[in-house]
């Protein structure tokens, strides 16, 4: 036991670097392991738009938006997909396209969500009205000359244009709940400065929402406005940890990618490519890995909320026992929690007591253990007159492998119980519900995520 948890904290040294995830290395979480495959956005569906295309501008040195930008949407995708989400390219590779066809593109996927909704109901003339809108964003597709008279381009930069009532028929439909709840629009693009200071560095992200001044006269009923900014919000916090950026934080404005559909969107600046620590990590393959990675997590947390996704495992009920009592822990049916990290073995029996049994320790070999730290799975015994008469599984949340620490063995663990190809129990399994929802699940591996980054807490 002891040489098993002795290699343990010495891999965990090795790959973590101690406190915090290593800038680059084999080990790293965002590059070492596929994203958790699981059910969690099954029935969702992810339009991904990587900016720009050949010819169309973000260029510096020997850098190209185009092409790294694709590379991390091609990451991204393979990450949703293995999460059961529906994925939609607005470009797939380099050949250059008029901007607004994305925008068509992306309205044509949302009024297919309401078309069947409206079908189902029964509704024929929403679902006559919804074909005509459709066949129009295919005409547009077909003829780009066209595009100046449904969308806002040549953007009016007088701010007085009106939006086509086609359009705003369109975005009418796109307030259905359905768009709400099961599809999500993401741009992803890398930074330039507005002068020559290539010190600025680190994301932003930007949504937009309906009192941006720029868009008093086109637009300003976006019915998912709150939805955009928790998201932009959540993609901001995950890329910043992922690559080791500064967050910048949300912004407000009318990028076409956001004005010209009503559909919960958020576009990343993923990094500064002007700055020159910011585009080496843009051109290196293990950091798109993790700002995809980084996207991917932000986009299960903002379908999932605080709800367990699908695909968890729910725990066995804990209820009251009275036999052991604590007025520093947790003692239920389930064993003992809410003991801080690094507690000795004495401090915790310390801290218990019984009128009818006399308490022991024992480690997960059943072997006593009066002094040094204690980990999950070890066990509180009870006994009356050398007969056991119950025991009390030690839970350290987030001490998934059992050698009292937190570390990335514990992430990898539980993503091999989600992946299917380990399974944990017990003490151990129940170590694993950091977030404390009863459930054994994905946002327990985005807990952990979050606590190895430096950017969250784990809960005793």
């Amino acid at each position: 036991m002891k040489c098993r948890i002795l290699v343990c904290i010495l891999l965990s040294a090795l790959l973590l670097g101690g406190a915090c995830l290593p800038a680059l290395a084999d080990g790293d979480p965002y590059a070492a392991y596929p994203f958790p495959v699981n059910q969690s956005l099954q029935g969702k569906t992810v339009i991904l738009d990587p900016g720009h295309c050949q010819g169309s501008g973000g260029a510096y040195a020997d850098y190209v938006e185009h092409v790294h930008v694709l590379r991390i949407a091609e990451l991204l995708k393979t990450d949703l997909e293995n999460c059961g989400a529906t994925v939609v390219m607005t470009r797939t590779d380099a050949t250059k396209q008029h901007n607004l066809m994305r925008m068509c593109l992306s309205n044509s996927v949302a009024l297919g969500m309401v078309r069947g909704v409206k079908e189902a109901a029964g509704a024929a003339d929403d679902v006559a009205e919804i074909d005509r809108l459709l066949a129009l964003m295919a005409s547009i597709r077909q003829d780009e000359s066209l595009v100046p008279t449904y969308f806002n381009s040549p953007y009016d930069y007088s701010h007085t244009r009106v939006i086509h009532p086609d359009l705003k028929k369109i975005f009418e439909y796109e307030s259905d709940p359905v768009v709400a709840e099961n599809l999500l629009f993401v741009s992803l693009h890398t930074n330039a400065p507005g002068s020559s200071d290539t010190s600025i560095s680190g994301c932003i992200t930007y949504c937009l929402n309906n009192s941006w001044s720029d868009s008093r006269n086109y637009y300003t009923a976006y019915s998912h406005v709150e939805r955009s900014k928790r998201f932009a919000r959540l993609m901001g916090e995950q890329v910043a940890a992922a690559a080791d950026y500064r967050n910048r934080g949300v912004s407000v404005n009318d990028f076409f990618m956001l004005r010209e559909h009503n559909i919960p969107a958020a576009l990343v600046e993923a990094g500064y490519h002007t700055n020159a620590t910011d585009r080496a990590k843009l051109m290196d393959e293990v950091y798109k890995k993790r700002i995809a990675n980084g996207v991917a997590y932000a986009i299960v947390e903002y379908f999932t909320g605080s709800s367990a996704p699908s695909g968890g495992e729910t725990l066995p009920e804990e209820t009251q026992d009275d036999r052991v009592t604590s007025s520093v822990y947790r003692v239920s049916s389930q064993g003992v929690s809410g003991v801080p990290l690094g507690t000795d073995a004495a401090a915790l029996l310390g801290n218990l007591s019984s009128q009818d049994y006399e308490l022991r320790l024992t480690d997960a070999a059943g072997q006593p253990k009066a002094q040094g730290g204690v980990v999950t799975g070890d066990v509180l015994c009870a006994y009356a007159q050398e007969e056991l008469k119950g025991q009390f599984p030690i839970v350290l949340y987030g001490d998934i492998n059992g050698d009292g620490q937190i570390a990335l063995l514990d992430l990898l663990m539980l993503q091999k119980h989600l992946l299917g190809t380990a399974a944990l129990n017990g003490a151990y399994l129940r170590a694993a519900d950091v977030n404390h929802d009863s459930r054994a699940a994905l946002l327990d591996l985005l807990v952990i995520q979050k606590y190895l980054l430096g950017t969250g807490t784990i809960t005793q």
